[in-house]
């Protein structure tokens, strides 16, 4: 698997390391994503019997991102809500719901 903002290293003991030191890996759709897909693919492997989750840099995480470059051209590209809008409780619930909507597909 190819990601962009996470890496993993899939073994007996797992690693998901959240990878936007810039942004303090800050949380936003596209590395949600991924995330999510790591998480599914260590739950498959038979091998794997735990998952180690860190942050590169000198953040595990900051919460969501609500504005980075990044994160406009990525909400842009899949019609989702920019977080530029000016409305970020409607971006909060929005990726609320489009997380909660990934997990039960």
């Amino acid at each position: 698997m190819d990601f962009e903002q996470i890496i993993y290293e899939p073994s007996k003991v797992a690693r998901i390391i959240f990878n936007r030191p810039k942004y303090l890996n800050a949380q936003g759709y596209q590395m949600l994503s991924e995330f999510d897909k790591a998480l599914a693919a260590a739950v498959d492997d038979p091998q794997c019997g735990t998952i180690v989750l860190s942050g590169a840099g000198r953040a595990f995480c900051a919460g969501h991102d609500l504005g980075t470059e990044e994160e406009i051209r990525y909400c842009s590209e899949h019609k989702l809500t920019v977080p530029h809008d000016g409305n970020l409780p409607k971006k909060m619930a929005n990726m609320h719901v489009w997380f909660v909507r990934k997990t039960f597909e």
